[in-house]
């Protein structure tokens, strides 16, 4: 019973990921694709040679242009954990004014990290616009699943926002917080979207990474509010503010049991899609080349 709230975000987490695959399959499910042919003819015309470079692939990973962005990330997380164990150790307390202090706590650790993203964000913006942009991308899977768990972070923050709002002589800092979090949510899908377009083609490209130490920030801080977002559950009860206002017993935990397994999906989703940047679109391919 006592886990039951942190379950219940990863349920609908794992319910969301089993529908966005079963879409892929079903839109893979067709008549025989034209590499697949290929694959047969040459597979039939030389087998021999295929088997044997079948078996010597190898896979790398080029890791050069993250080592900054990684420690930095790896920072955040660190100290991301000290604030959530101050929390939980004041919120479990029975002392009302421990209690107080663990929520402002959480906010000004939530301000802190919201804040510090957004800034590497735009940075990465400026850096990432020297890459070349591939306007024949279409809209994908991955952006669609992006923008729809994009309504579960914006939904939390805007009515903790109003919640906040209303009884700004108490909630200034939450106030900053879910503003911070709307603000730094819009520009991360927004960097998101813009940066798988975008590949390099040039040398200098290839030799520099612009942005990738960025991008490797991002990703580690979007698994420390990844992590922040699966305990967020348990400040349900710690919420009295917005639960007041809203109604404790429907609207309140209503809000929370929709949105906040879509902010868990979309920090989660947002790691993988950064990760996708991070290993595709330093990379000079001769593919590049033909497209300019």
């Amino acid at each position: 019973q006592d886990s039951s709230p942190y379950l219940y975000p990863c349920l609908v987490q794992f319910s969301l990921i089993c529908g966005a695959v079963l879409l892929i399959m079903w839109r893979n499910v067709s008549t025989e694709h034209e590499y697949y042919k290929l694959a047969k003819l040459k597979l039939l015309r030389d087998q021999d040679r295929c088997n044997y470079s079948s078996t010597c692939q190898r896979y790398s990973v080029d890791c050069n242009g993250s080592n900054t962005g990684l420690f930095c990330g790896v920072m955040v997380v660190v100290v991301t954990l000290v604030f959530l164990i101050l929390f939980f150790v004041f919120i479990t307390n029975k002392d009302p004014y421990l209690q107080i202090l663990a929520i402002k706590v959480a906010s000004f650790s939530e301000l802190a990290l919201y804040g510090l993203t957004a800034v590497a964000v735009m940075i990465g913006m400026c850096q990432m616009r020297r890459l070349w942009y591939d306007m024949s991308r279409r809209l994908e899977l991955d952006t669609i699943l992006l923008v729809t768990a994009q309504t579960g972070v914006l939904a939390y923050a805007s009515f903790s926002a109003v919640g906040s709002f209303l009884q700004i002589h108490n909630c200034l800092v939450p106030l900053l917080a879910s503003i911070s979090t709307i603000v730094q949510t819009i520009l991360q899908t927004a960097f998101i979207i813009d940066a798988s377009c975008r590949f390099a083609y040039t040398s200098s490209h290839v030799r520099h990474k612009p942005g990738r130490q960025v991008v490797t920030f991002l990703l580690v801080c979007n698994l420390a509010m990844w992590m922040v977002n699966m305990l967020e559950t348990n400040r349900v009860g710690a919420s009295n503010s917005q639960a007041d206002l809203y109604g404790e017993e429907w609207a309140w935990p209503v809000i929370n049991h929709i949105s906040i397994p879509l902010a868990i999906f979309y920090r989660f989703h947002s790691a993988v899609c950064l990760y996708e940047i991070w290993k595709k679109s330093f990379k000079y391919k001769p593919s590049n080349i033909d497209y300019i």
